[in-house]
């Protein structure tokens, strides 16, 4: 019982790394060729912040009216 134990916890921390290395999710979508598509301007807003670029909205078409489609240039 004790062996498996010490078995478990290498593998039980690297899932831990794991899942602090990963980006935080958030509802943008990649669409391709720095295309973003976001639910609101202001989750666009907060998406590109992160990085300090600064946000260009776009008025593509196709574009669904629940969503937002943006740069971070």
């Amino acid at each position: 019982m004790k062996s498996s134990a010490v078995l478990l916890l290498p593998v039980l921390s690297l899932l831990m790394l794991t899942g602090c290395a990963l980006p935080a999710s958030t509802g943008v979508i990649r669409l391709g060729d720095g295309v973003l598509q976001a639910q609101n301007p202001e989750e666009a807003e907060t998406f590109c912040r992160t990085t300090g670029d600064p946000i260009r909205l776009l008025e593509l078409p196709g574009t669904p009216a629940h969503r937002v489609r943006f740069r971070c240039d």
